[in-house]
């Protein structure tokens, strides 16, 4: 969020980016794989869905896993969208 920095205004985005290499050679324990879970909700009736962390890093990658980590870390605001644009993941 860039609150390290002298010019920190909570409604501007700062200009930095933040990368993250190497995000597959992360050691996640397996109890932590099977026993996180992410949910999420399609609009229909009964449409609740979860996702445990094994699966989800099987199907869209662990640069995925650490978008939906960081995401967690912003605050909700019409400003998180920005910021994550200038988060740059490497497997």
């Amino acid at each position: 969020m860039g609150k390290n920095r002298a010019d920190f205004a909570r409604h501007r985005i700062p200009n930095q980016t933040v990368r993250i290499i190497n995000a597959s050679a992360v050691n996640i324990d397996t109890k932590k794989r099977q026993g996180k879970t992410y949910q999420f909700y399609s609009g229909y009736p009964g449409g609740q869905k979860t996702v445990t962390l094994e699966r989800l890093i099987g199907k869209k990658g662990y640069s995925e896993a650490f978008r939906k980590a960081v995401r967690g870390m912003l605050p909700p605001n019409k400003l998180r969208a920005r910021m994550l644009k200038q988060l740059i993941i490497t497997e």
